[in-house]
């Protein structure tokens, strides 16, 4: 089994709707795309967000421990929310996204056979990188921010014969990594730098026919369309 999935937080809904929208688009895009991409489900997992805020989603959730907080058998997502928020305290500390790795390190041995993290601000734009996302079958690929001159941290592929590596990946506690880059920190076996893509949401950038994807998508930025320049 594929998993697609993604650390996720709403925010305040009294004050901000912006992380909902944010969520919502990520999942209408990629629920049309499963084929394409490749993946059973769509996994995201929750910092402490309000409950009820939540149920809007069209999502099955359930708590950290496996209780039913809303049940939906047969949907594509699946909302796993931690009881307690860890917020991001500064640039290079954000104990929430390594806390949902070790989450993962549990439900690995229940079947999963590969993991596809995209980010909820990142989306894959073109056909051929969705076939060579759908079609890896080994290491821990990640892509490149040109920008930064790192891996992207948001989209990356674990296939099957590198999940023990994912498991074995020491996260002794939460704030471990506080102050340390993930991009840098994280074993990536593989580092693709053949196609388009880059953090080009901090700039507020309009998409182009030539990107393969794009990361850092926030409120501003014009709506990603799927394989925008598409001759008919």
């Amino acid at each position: 089994m594929t998993i697609l999935f993604s650390p996720s937080f709403l925010g305040d809904p009294n004050k901000d709707i912006s992380r909902f929208n944010r969520q919502e688009s990520y999942l209408k895009y990629y629920k049309q795309l499963k084929t394409e991409l490749g993946y059973d489900k769509i996994l995201l997992l929750d910092s402490g967000s309000d409950i009820e805020y939540l149920k809007k989603h069209d999502a099955r959730i359930v708590d950290e421990w496996g209780r039913v907080i809303k049940n939906k058998p047969a949907a594509d997502v699946t909302i796993v929310r931690f009881h307690t928020e860890l917020p991001r305290t500064g640039v290079w500390e954000y104990p929430y996204w390594w806390r949902c790795l070790d989450f993962l390190k549990v439900i690995i041995p229940q079947g999963v056979t590969k993991l596809i993290h995209i980010d909820t601000d990142c989306y894959v734009l073109s056909p051929r990188l969705m076939k060579y996302v759908r079609e890896l079958d080994s290491g821990w690929t990640a892509f490149w921010s040109a920008k930064y001159d790192f891996p992207e941290a948001g989209f990356w592929v674990v296939a099957e014969d590198a999940l023990k590596s994912f498991i074995d990946f020491p996260i002794p506690y939460y704030t471990y990594y506080n102050g340390k880059e993930a991009e840098r920190v994280l074993p990536f076996t593989n580092v693709v730098k053949s196609f388009i893509g880059d953090r080009y949401g901090e700039d507020f950038l309009p998409q182009t026919p030539e990107m393969d994807y794009y990361c850092q998508h926030q409120a501003g930025c014009p709506k990603m369309v799927y394989n925008l320049g598409k001759k008919d």
